[in-house]
């Protein structure tokens, strides 16, 4: 193998075009992604690959039906709360953090467990923060434009008496995380084709990312095709612009 993973970053789409193929309601696809996320998350963890999923952009929660993003708040809150959830990331020494704006998108008046969410995510990044070489990351909310824009609001507030990269990072929601090796996006309509997702590229997350693309929707994407990803990423030799 020529080339060591250490981070991937997962665009899980097909949920919704998974559960109409069956006449399901979407929130039947959405239930079946969150156990492939799981899956997928533990293979990862097996493999010492730190793992970023791309839950929600910010048009996805302010674009999106008022009843699906509940569900999405909700089974979020679901898979937080699992017994097994600390424990996990405490005995694989695992930094865990939500990024994105969808605190400040989401209402209260709207989401009456917002509030509790909130407390469970900073309890679980609190108890998590000391940690730095394994990261399990859900982005929420979450554009590289925003974070672009928050990186300059954070800049501004602080002043610095020299502006150079390094600082200007520091703003970033991604700031500690290692740059993403690899991403992998499901649900393409077609081989070797697809889209990008409001802005989820930040060249400074991303620089020299390989992007690999599947056909499969995410509720039926699985192990097999996940660490078959990981060899072939593997085995690519990388010339990283030379």
């Amino acid at each position: 193998m020529q080339n060591l993973l250490k981070h991937v970053l997962v665009i899980p789409d097909g949920n919704g075009r998974w559960a109409t193929q069956r006449s399901l309601p979407r929130y039947e696809g959405h239930i079946k992604g969150v156990e492939r996320f799981r899956e997928i998350s533990k293979v990862a963890r097996e493999m010492g690959i730190s793992f970023a999923f791309w839950a929600a952009s910010g048009a996805n929660l302010r674009g999106r039906n008022h009843i699906e993003v509940l569900n999405l708040v909700l089974l979020l809150q679901q898979e937080l709360e699992r017994q097994d959830t600390l424990s996990c990331l405490l005995e694989n020494r695992i930094r865990f953090r939500v990024l994105g704006d969808w605190h400040k998108i989401l209402y209260p008046s709207h989401f009456p467990r917002l509030g509790h969410l909130l407390h469970l995510i900073h309890f679980l990044q609190e108890q998590t923060r000391k940690f730095d070489q394994n990261h399990l990351t859900i982005l929420f909310g979450y554009s590289g434009e925003d974070e672009l824009m928050w990186a300059v609001r954070e800049d501004r507030k602080r002043r610095p008496k020299h502006f150079d990269e390094r600082t200007f990072k520091r703003g970033f929601w991604t700031s500690g995380l290692p740059l993403v090796d690899l991403i992998i996006r499901t649900g393409a309509e077609r081989p070797n084709q697809t889209h990008t997702s409001d802005g989820i590229f930040n060249p400074w997350f991303t620089p020299e990312s390989q992007i690999f693309i599947s056909t499969t929707l995410w509720p039926d994407f699985t192990e097999k095709e996940f660490r078959e990803f990981v060899v072939d990423y593997s085995k690519t030799p990388r010339r990283l612009g030379a």
